[in-house]
């Protein structure tokens, strides 16, 4: 008799089942936590990216589980199985990103597989971090605001240099009520 092999990924995450390109599970703005994927395994995800804007997608995970990468299609053309690749993250660190400036003039379909590269028959957990910021930024919107006392939501953005040493940083908020700060 010959029995199935058990899915060391069990349970599934909320995004189940979202193991091939066809199955993409849609993502927004924001923080995922407590994602699994396994050998043989892999998670896709959607997302539009907004014109003129910067998209980042990360992964935390431990490395001594299983080697995760990242790769980052565009899913405006072709089918659900041919997209282009835009860019990858394959290291062998706990962390992988992948950063992109979509100039375009309208928005762009992309899609981006989580890969355990490690084939060791295990399972790694991690988090997934989708973060959007303003081409030129030097730092990305994670959580959305939330409305304020006029009921509009406000922004910050920081522009200059990400060097330390530098010392030219510019914060600035926008959409804050008249002669207020930002806080």
């Amino acid at each position: 008799q010959i029995l199935p092999g058990l899915d060391p990924c069990q349970p599934d995450d909320a995004f189940e089942e979202n193991d091939n390109a066809c199955q993409a599970a849609p993502v927004q703005v924001g923080v995922y936590a407590g994602l699994r994927v396994g050998d043989g395994d892999r998670d896709f995800y959607s997302y539009t990216m907004e014109a003129n804007r910067r998209t980042t997608f990360a992964v935390d995970f431990d490395h001594s589980q299983g080697d995760i990468d990242l790769f980052l299609y565009d899913a405006s053309t072709g089918t659900c199985l041919n997209h282009s690749l835009i860019d990858a993250s394959e290291t062998v660190n706990d962390f992988e990103e992948i950063s992109v400036e979509w100039t375009g003039a309208a928005p762009l379909d992309v899609m981006l597989e989580v890969l355990q590269f490690t084939q060791n028959g295990g399972c790694n957990a991690y988090d997934l971090t989708v973060a959007r910021g303003f081409i030129g930024s030097i730092s990305d919107i994670v959580c959305p605001g939330g409305p304020n006392s006029l009921n509009v939501t406000a922004g910050g953005i920081a522009y200059g240099s990400r060097s330390v040493a530098a010392n030219d940083v510019t914060l600035r908020a926008a959409n804050l009520p008249m002669q207020s700060f930002g806080f």
